[in-house]
């Protein structure tokens, strides 16, 4: 959802986005009732990280997963389980890490509440990252960067750092 608020200004309600994302993935899968033969894969599901995806399956015994995306030396980078307590036979796999312009092999193992496993690779293809001069660095960048870990703020998964000064919109 954009709206415009004056000539050339859009703004984004990332809120509503969401919403209207979620929800259409969502109708999409009972549609579709992806399994993990054939599971339903959305690159860029919400059109905020090309090199992330999310891998929708719904089992017929509910599971958890162990998910294995393979670096571009073909070397596990990441890896992780999901759900992360518990068993689902609706799984929505969100995978982040994705390396640009190839075919990452992502492996999901299921580990099914029978007691039975699975191993599945999927092959999740991006594309070149886009050449954008939004928040390129500026030619004036800050003399002094003072970078300050605080690990008992931070929660578990993924934390992306960037700057949040001496960055351009591209003029």
């Amino acid at each position: 959802m954009v709206s415009a608020t004056a000539p050339g200004i859009l703004i984004r309600n990332l809120k509503i986005e969401h919403d209207v994302t979620t929800q259409t993935i969502q109708d999409n899968f009972n549609n579709t009732l992806p399994d993990a033969s054939n599971p339903l894969i959305i690159l860029d599901p919400y059109r905020c990280n090309p090199l992330a995806a999310l891998i929708c399956i719904r089992t017929e015994v509910a599971a958890q997963v162990k998910v294995d995306i393979a670096g571009s030396d073909g070397i596990s980078d990441i890896s992780f389980m999901y759900p992360k307590d518990g068993f689902a036979q609706n799984l929505f796999i969100p995978v982040a890490g994705l390396h640009a312009d190839m075919d990452n092999i992502v492996t999901v193992t299921f580990n099914f509440s029978d007691q039975t496993t699975q191993t599945l690779e999927y092959t999740v293809t991006t594309s070149p990252l886009p050449v954008s001069s939004v928040l390129l660095p500026t030619l004036h960048e800050p003399n002094q960067f003072n970078y300050q870990k605080n690990i008992s703020a931070m929660a578990d998964g993924f934390t992306f750092i960037g700057p949040t000064i001496g960055l351009s919109c591209g003029d």
